[in-house]
């Protein structure tokens, strides 16, 4: 039954993921006309990155995920300003 609910809770969570990212390229798609796949390669540098710290932390499965969503959350933050700065802003 453990297995069961993992399975479950484990295919929510990448329908999920699945969602964001389609709906990052419906709303890309309808305000300009053209597809840009750059959402999928953010989201899955920041799951890198997550995956390394999680790994990396010592103190149990559990102390490292709550250590790793701040963290992350502040690496993707920074990711966005980098991306932003660099690409954005020069266009404009």
């Amino acid at each position: 039954m453990d297995i069961l609910l993992q399975i479950v809770f484990s295919g929510i969570a990448l329908g999920m993921i699945y969602a964001v990212i389609a709906f990052g390229y419906q709303l890309t798609f309808a305000t300009s006309g053209t597809l840009n796949f750059g959402q999928g390669e953010a989201l899955m540098l920041g799951a890198l990155v997550g995956l390394s710290l999680v790994s990396s932390i010592h103190g149990g499965p559990y102390l490292g995920y709550l250590l790793m969503i701040p963290v992350l959350m502040c690496f993707g933050a920074m990711q966005g300003m980098f991306f932003e700065w660099i690409g954005v802003s020069p266009a404009i």
